[in-house]
This record gives structure tokens, C-alpha cells and sequence, in this order.
């Protein structure tokens, strides 16, 4: 989605000369090694229920307080690579633009999630380059949609975000007379997928109100390892921090090959 909002953004800089847009990558497919995790904390919490109620019962009791108490030192030692917290414990998570290795807790992520709110901002500022007086402005993200995390490793993505931002193209960027200039840019921007926007004339500049709406609906398979969501699709590999904490899912991709790590995504289980 970033990619092709960015070039929207080139679009209207370079004066309505038509861009290339980047292949739509796959935002939000954080979140399935936790769906073995979700199932291991089903079980120890039946254990702790048996370990209280153990307590209670004569000496034949206590020796089931002691495998229960193995049982639940299992299922930790298997969950420690996953830093996993059942989804209700913990304190609610706010979008943090910041989020990274140092938040990721990891966490059982099976079930179903709410998009709640996407937070961060690109910097334009090598974009800029080719045209140093143009600015952009009012930039603004929204996500909907739900994330579905089965225990079998896959992940179901229904998931729309809406970009929007504000660009006032300086006259010496744009091409044409007059009006002209920023109706030519006007429609260069509505011919583009998922796009739409208007440009006015203020002075001699063009101001482009841009609005970019991009839509996925797919399955994909995942992993998880200490903090760490990998979710993989056609052969393409997305890599995430995440944390799950009082019913919320935060989680922010990175890597080499990253294409939306300048954005946080946050999730509330439904």
C-alpha cells in the first residue's frame, strides 16, 4: 500500500507523468506460530483450574498437583520461544509508532482481530528531491478489516487501509498554463487504481488532495518465533515484530526487504 500511495505522491510532484506502481504487498499477515502457542495456554490454563482444586483434595490429590505442575512447566518451556501471554493478560496496547524488538513480547495470537488503528507517516523527503519546494501535508492512515489466525498455521487477511495526504506542486514542477496545469495533474491521479483526488490552483501552485484505498483479502501460512510473526504467500517471505497484551495485537514489520516498516498496525480481539 505504501508504494502505491508513494507514487501517487511522485504522480502529482512530477506533473502528471504517468509512475509506475509497486506491487501490493502483504501489510498485515503477522500472526500464526502463536495459534500452537493458543492451544498450549488452553492447556495450562485447564491445569492451573486442576492444581486449585487439588489443593483441596486428600494426598492421592497431590501427586496430580505434581503433574499438573510438570504439565505447566511443559507447556511454558515450549512457549518460552514465544514470549506467549494469553490474550487477555497484560495491559491494552496504543499504536506506537516506535514499536520494535524492544516491545515485541510475542504471544498467542489464534482467534480473530479487529483492526483498531494504523499509526505512522512516511518521510517524503528523497521523493522531494526532484522537486525541493513541493510540500506534502495532512498525511492520514485508517485501517478496518479483521485478521483470522487458525491453529493450523494460517492466516485469512480482510483488510482495507486508506491513505491520504496533501501536496502543493510548486508551479516550476508542473507543465501546461494556468489551470490547465493542476487539471492535467487532477486527472492523472484519478486514472490510477484505488486513487482519487482534486487539485486547485492556489497562486501559481497546484494543491493536490490525494486519497489512496487499498483492499486485501487473502490466506496466508505463518510462524512464530520469540516476538517474531513471519508470514509467507506466493513464495514471498513478510517479517513482524508483534506483541499481544490485554486483547490487543500490535505489529510492525522490518527487514531488508521490508515495504511498510514505516508503519504500526494495531488490533483489538473480537
Amino acid at each position: 500500500m505504501k508504494l502505491l500511495f508513494l507514487a501517487l505522491v511522485a504522480l502529482s510532484i512530477s506533473c502528471g507523468e504517468e509512475s509506475g506502481t509497486a506491487p501490493n504487498p502483504d501489510l498485515n499477515n503477522t500472526n500464526n506460530t502463536n495459534n500452537q502457542t493458543t492451544s498450549n495456554n488452553s492447556n495450562s490454563a485447564s491445569n492451573n483450574g486442576t492444581q486449585s482444586n487439588n489443593a483441596t483434595n486428600a494426598t492421592s490429590n497431590n501427586q496430580t498437583n505434581t503433574n499438573n505442575t510438570n504439565n505447566t512447566n511443559n507447556t511454558n518451556n515450549t512457549n518460552n520461544t514465544n514470549n506467549t501471554n494469553n490474550t487477555n493478560n497484560g495491559n491494552p496496547q496504543t499504536c506506537n509508532p516506535d514499536f520494535g524488538e524492544t516491545e515485541a513480547c510475542g504471544g498467542d495470537v489464534v482467534g480473530t482481530w479487529n483492526a483498531s488503528d494504523i499509526c505512522g507517516e512516511y518521510d517524503f523527503t528523497q521523493l522531494l528531491q526532484q522537486c525541493p519546494n513541493a510540500t506534502v501535508s495532512d498525511q492520514n492512515y485508517e485501517m478496518t478489516g479483521t485478521l483470522e489466525f487458525d491453529d493450523q498455521g494460517n492466516v485469512e487477511r480482510d483488510v482495507t487501509v486508506t491513505a491520504s495526504a496533501t501536496v502543493l506542486v510548486p508551479q516550476e514542477c508542473t507543465t501546461g498554463a494556468g489551470i490547465a496545469r493542476c487539471t492535467l495533474l487532477q486527472t492523472a491521479i484519478n486514472t490510477q487504481p484505488g486513487a482519487s483526488g482534486t487539485c486547485t490552483a492556489v497562486g501559481n501552485d497546484c494543491e493536490c488532495d490525494i486519497t489512496y484505498t487499498d483492499t486485501t483479502n487473502n490466506t496466508s501460512t505463518y510462524t512464530v518465533n520469540e516476538g517474531v510473526l513471519s508470514v509467507s504467500r506466493l513464495g514471498n517471505t513478510a517479517t513482524y515484530h508483534y506483541c499481544v497484551s490485554g486483547g490487543t495485537l500490535q505489529a510492525k514489520e522490518f527487514g531488508q526487504n521490508a515495504q511498510e516498516d514505516d508503519f504500526t498496525q494495531l488490533y483489538s480481539a473480537e
